[in-house]
């Protein structure tokens, strides 16, 4: 007898369920909290209180308007606390589990109806035990809810696209707009779905209404910066100084095999004594601003002179981009201690074989999969020249699973045919 999508998910929402139960029984008790809210974290938090307490976004509370971070996980954060209590960490972890799981089904759904049963239950097994995302929901930083946020988006645009209906279209952009307000690097993403819905053959209008209701969620945020700034200001006001800075100084100073080296050193002997002082993307710019990046109009003049330094260099800069490219695609580990590690790995490491499976196939349904290939070219591109690490991938990882998904169906329909949209068995 066929297992069906709707027979799967009742399923599967109980493993994502008692994986999420324990998670929170044996990692939490035992987890650092100081460190949950250290870095990134730690501003998303402080933000998330001045907006509860002064009702301004501020890192130093209340005393100096903060611009320089998207403000996205700092209001998620500040609806959480307000209902449930400032800091509550195992109120957030279990809110964004449920929106989790949530939108994978949701999702999943959708990909039922554009794909078939098996490779929306293989898509919504793997997005329910995927470690990295796992590790994004019982976090205070902005990766999670971008998931989330990307997932719901996703899933809307696959219902437009089946549908084509004004409703639709207005509610994929709600999600996209926060997407933005969430996580800077998707500012531009937007305008990549012109092409797309060109190449879809989409109503262009209907196109144009959820690029336009995304940037609506998204002009407070730039207003407010402009009002305050007296310039344009969407994706954190001269922040692009810190990465552009970097990237300059290392397509000056990181040649040949140093940047390999590096990641050799970062991810997997830990050992610095034989590596470029270049190697650490945050030595190198404490070295530039020690007292803390303020983001002042002088950062405007870093930002050109890092430009024409990485003009000067470019073939150093392209080739450092492909290994930013490589660390992108890396585990996202050492967070969880060496069990977590060993999982995350592995989890990589399925996705990746599943891709691989899924070649032969991908690309002669690539109409089916046009949005997830504009999501991952997106990312990889705009990551890979700016700055890319392994948590950044996690708002899209959804993606490589929805390709491992067709790669893994395949595998199985080999050894078990089964009729096309029928479930697995």
């Amino acid at each position: 007898m066929a297992v069906t999508f709707y027979r799967a998910v009742p399923w599967l929402l109980a493993v994502f369920s008692i994986l999420f139960a324990l998670t929170f029984l044996f990692v939490l008790p035992h987890f650092d909290w100081t460190h949950v809210t250290g870095g990134d974290a730690a501003q998303y938090h402080a933000g998330a209180l001045s907006l509860l307490h002064h009702g301004t976004y501020s890192f130093d509370g209340g005393l100096h308007l903060a611009f320089e971070r998207e403000p996205g996980m700092s209001i998620w954060l500040a609806i959480v606390y307000a209902i449930f209590g400032e800091g509550n960490g195992p109120a957030l972890f279990t809110v964004q589990a449920l929106l989790y799981a949530g939108a994978v089904i949701l999702f999943a759904k959708e990909l039922k109806l554009r794909t078939n049963d098996s490779t929306a239950i293989v898509c919504l097994a793997l997005l329910f035990i995927l470690p990295s995302a796992f590790r994004a929901i019982f976090s205070f930083n902005r990766e999670g809810l971008s998931l989330i946020l990307f997932l719901f988006f996703c899933a809307q645009f696959f219902m437009f696209e089946r549908t084509k209906r004004w409703r639709d279209a207005a509610i994929a952009g709600i999600p996209l707009g926060f997407l933005m307000l969430t996580f800077a690097g998707y500012v531009l993403f937007p305008f990549f779905l012109l092409p797309l819905g060109w190449y879809l053959r989409l109503p262009i209008k209907k196109v144009l209404c959820i690029v336009a209701i995304s940037y609506a969620v998204l002009a407070p945020w730039g207003l407010r910066n402009t009002y305050y700034q007296h310039r344009p200001c969407l994706v954190g006001c001269y922040r692009s100084a810190l990465q552009w800075y970097v990237r300059g100084e290392w397509s000056e100073h990181l040649t040949g095999m140093d940047f390999g080296r590096c990641l050799r050193a970062e991810y997997i002997t830990r050992d610095w004594s034989d590596v470029s002082p270049y190697c650490n993307f945050n030595a190198v710019w404490h070295s530039k601003w020690p007292e803390g990046f303020k983001g002042i109009p002088a950062d405007g003049i870093i930002i050109r002179d890092s430009q024409q330094k990485i003009l000067r260099n470019f073939p150093n800069y392209l080739q450092n981009s492909v290994w930013e490219l490589i660390e992108l695609h890396l585990p996202n580990s050492d967070y969880w201690g060496r069990g977590y590690n060993i999982l995350t790995s592995l989890g990589s490491l399925t996705l990746y074989i599943g891709i691989l499976f899924s070649l032969p196939t991908i690309f002669q349904r690539r109409r089916e999969f046009a949005l997830v290939f504009t999501i991952m070219g997106y990312t990889i591109g705009v990551l890979s020249l700016t700055y890319a690490m392994p948590r950044y991938l996690v708002p899209s990882i959804f993606t490589y699973v929805v390709l491992a998904a067709v790669g893994y169906e395949r595998v199985v329909l080999y050894f078990l045919p089964s009729p096309r949209g029928r479930g697995l068995g």
